[in-house]
């Protein structure tokens, strides 16, 4: 295993970065909104089924749904 030790503004002085252009770093904005966009519409996709898990799993336990035919039907295949 190998450890970075503490780097300093001195180390960066001496290091060499390539800037992408103006318009590679509006692309770049782009396909980053794009994905934050994907995440978000991902999460509230989820938090949606969470909810409608946590409701159909009350109606369940409350009775107010009966599996007693889906139990008889799986019996029977």
């Amino acid at each position: 295993e190998a450890a970075q030790g503490n780097v300093g503004k001195s180390d960066f002085k001496k290091s060499f970065f390539i800037k992408p252009s103006f318009t590679e770093q509006l692309k770049i904005v782009e396909h980053l909104e794009k994905a934050f966009k994907l995440v978000e519409d991902f999460n509230s996709e989820l938090s949606k089924y969470q909810l409608l898990k946590t409701s159909l799993m009350q109606d369940l336990l409350s009775g107010k749904v009966r599996v007693n035919h889906l139990i008889k039907e799986t019996a029977s295949v």
